[in-house]
């Protein structure tokens, strides 16, 4: 009698292989090297920075990206990735406004790319941040403000990277430090009326900064306004300040 040994691998070895071959494939693409099919629908599987807008579906994984924008009932699909894109490890992605622009954190560096974007193309904005734990970013108007462990940066995205003349490259970047305090996952950011806005979720509390971060303009106390569950998440929809707990009840500032 003849014995079958049969050896069953976990799929997810053969999926984390696979994932590295895509990576590969994402750091030499352009000209005549292509991602494969293949590649393409693993990383819209396991891609886990995801962003939806109206026209706009963003995917992001390792050092490619992957956009699906629906133009005229018609859907589009762009590729961004290889080495002119100095995409890396992506951590962070960020939809503008009018879903014309993403910004992308990769390590220490602020990428900007327009969502209509395809092929092993630069980013039309490059800023090197002086820290590498960046979680969260708020861009409006040209202005940013990136939450950092051990800081915020904030200034204006004008000029273009791509440029030979330094005078038109983005050159508007500052650091504030605040000591002894972790601006962990716990602190949320978000530009209202050119000014800089802060949740601190922990500590229940909503702070408005001027445009240097030096002066506090005013600073709310939600458990006083009647959040008695910890807040959740910071939204600004045009004027108005939008701040919701953990089970959706929200509170509207103007």
């Amino acid at each position: 009698m003849k014995v079958i040994l049969l050896f069953l691998i976990p799929l997810g070895c053969f999926a984390e292989v696979n994932l590295e071959v895509c990576k590969r494939e994402a750091e030499h693409y352009g000209r005549q090297n292509k991602i494969s099919k293949t590649c393409e629908k693993m990383v819209r599987k396991s891609a886990k920075l995801k962003i939806k807008g109206e026209q706009v579906e963003i995917l992001a994984f390792k050092n490619m990206i992957l956009i699906d924008y629906k133009l005229d009932k018609k859907l589009k699909r762009y590729k961004i990735a290889g080495d002119r894109t100095l995409l890396k490890e992506i951590t962070s992605i960020t939809l503008s406004e009018d879903e014309k622009h993403l910004y992308i954190f990769d390590h220490s560096k602020l990428l900007t790319f327009k969502t209509m974007t395809d092929g092993n193309s630069a980013p039309s904005q490059v800023l090197e941040l002086k820290s590498q734990n960046c979680h969260e970013l708020s861009v409006k108007n040209s202005r940013f403000m990136a939450i950092c462990e051990d800081g915020i940066s904030y200034g204006m995205l004008s000029g273009d990277s791509r440029h030979r003349l330094i005078s038109k490259k983005p050159n508007m970047i500052y650091h504030k430090k605040f000591e002894n305090i972790n601006l962990g996952n716990h602190i949320q950011g978000k530009i209202y009326d050119e000014k800089y806005l802060i949740l601190d979720k922990e500590q229940y509390q909503l702070v408005l900064f001027d445009t240097d971060l030096k002066n506090e303009l005013w600073r709310i106390d939600l458990k006083e306004q009647g959040f008695g569950r910890q807040p959740a998440s910071l939204k600004v929809d045009q004027n108005e300040i939008i701040v919701k707990d953990i089970q959706g009840k929200e509170i509207r500032f103007q």
